[in-house]
């Protein structure tokens, strides 16, 4: 029983890293998301700014 409940805890721990790395991954796709949405906003109001 005490090897099983050990067992049972290396694969939540490793469940919790894997849960926390897709978490990490994410935030950094939205940010990149982010960044790339304001960026192509400040280039569409600059073409704006300079079409007849």
């Amino acid at each position: 029983l005490l090897i099983k409940a050990l067992l049972a805890d290396i694969a939540n721990t490793r469940l919790e890293r894997q849960v926390r790395r897709l978490n990490q991954r994410l935030a950094m796709f939205e940010a990149e998301y982010e960044q790339r949405a304001r960026a192509g906003a400040k280039l569409r109001r600059s073409h704006a700014d300079h079409s007849p």
